[in-house]
């Protein structure tokens, strides 16, 4: 990825603008999440119903508790599996209900994908969701991401995002819960948590 492209799209999400990007599941779109119009407009973009909350992109697994309650197996999942293609629900720190659901529980991930990392790094915490119409397929390059949102996206960086599964998600409000199964298996997440995971 180009300076240029970086800085562009750092300057969009700081005025409250949306981005695409690539991850190493599937392209996403982004805002910042202390831009409440951004996160609204993620919503608006992709007909999403609010009951469905964004997830949190964070830059590292050791920021996890800055917007999260560690509870007991969140670590050991992160340490496990962060860089990479899961997302952990916990208790939110602060309610967001401009992240969708009822606000106090937090999706969060860390992506892999070195374009998604420094993003991140540069803008901090992203509200972010995979760059489809709700019920859609994610489309698998950049073209096909331009071509379903147009100009209603601020900026478009350019990566390869390989497609197909999607992260695992896995709740840790409670007792243990695989809300999706992904790109990691239920039985190395079993193995992690050291027990069954409900469904």
């Amino acid at each position: 990825m180009g300076h240029t492209s970086l800085t562009t799209a750092l300057a969009a999400l700081d005025r409250g603008g949306v981005v695409a990007f690539p991850t190493e599941t599937v392209f996403g779109l982004g805002g910042r999440l202390d831009r409440p119009r951004a996160i609204a407009r993620i919503f608006e973009l992709k007909g999403r119903r609010p009951d469905q909350p964004l997830q949190v992109l964070l830059r590292a697994p050791d920021a996890i508790g800055t917007v999260a309650e560690l509870v007991d197996g969140a670590a050991a999942l992160a340490d496990a599996f962060m860089p990479g293609p899961i997302t952990i629900v916990l208790l939110a720190l602060d309610p967001l209900p401009e992240l969708g659901g009822d606000g106090t529980t937090i999706g969060v991930r860390v992506p892999a994908h070195p374009v998604a990392a420094e993003l991140i790094a540069g803008a901090g915490p992203l509200a972010a969701t995979s760059a489809n119409r709700s019920g859609r397929s994610t489309p698998d390059d950049l073209d096909g991401v331009r071509a379903v949102f147009g100009d209603a996206v601020d900026v478009y960086l350019a990566g390869d995002a390989p497609g197909g599964t999607a992260s695992t998600v896995v709740s840790l409000v409670g007792e243990p819960r695989l809300l999706r199964e992904g790109a990691i298996g239920r039985a190395r997440i079993e193995a992690v948590l050291g027990r069954r995971c409900a469904t």
